[in-house]
């Protein structure tokens, strides 16, 4: 899936309502932990963005193929609109800042808890320069006064 198609996607979602899950690109996880994650998932009522990385195939410690079918949950979660599958590299910061995500399960790396701590600043600063704006705060008060104090020039001057 492209970066658009993913985007188009999470556009579709409200606020907040879709669970961002990716363990690394290091962390391999064993089938059956795979599909433990998939039938939680399914009986959950939570949309998701689900980014598969390397599986182990508990009888043989090998990896996997990339192109596993987990008893038709991959489908059945496109035929219901209610999350995606992901594999390879996915453009992690831009779907951590969008509206729609509102969590986040990883497997909590450093680039993963760098991330996460980003997207908690960026929520703190936007919501010092919404109440910065707002009749009573203090960027809307300082163009309040270099209006009054230019009309006082322009005045003195008339």
């Amino acid at each position: 899936m492209d970066v658009q198609s993913c985007l188009n996607w999470l556009n579709s979602k409200k606020p907040n309502s879709v669970l961002y899950i990716s363990f690394g690109s290091i962390a391999r996880l064993h089938m059956k932990q795979i599909k433990e994650i998939a039938y939680g998932l399914e009986a959950s009522d939570q949309s998701f963005i689900w980014v598969v990385g390397k599986i182990i195939n508990s009888s043989k410690q090998e990896t996997c193929s990339e192109n596993w079918v987990l008893d038709g949950f991959e489908q059945r979660m496109k035929e219901i609109d209610k999350g995606l599958i992901l594999r390879g590299w996915v453009p992690q910061l831009l779907i951590l800042e969008h509206d729609a995500v509102g969590g986040f399960l990883t497997h909590c790396g450093w680039n993963s808890t760098l991330e996460e701590e980003m997207r908690c600043r960026v929520r703190h600063i936007a919501e010092n320069a919404r109440r910065a704006v707002e009749e009573s705060g203090s960027s809307y008060a300082d163009i309040e006064a270099l209006i009054q104090e230019l009309k006082i020039l322009k005045i003195g001057k008339g």
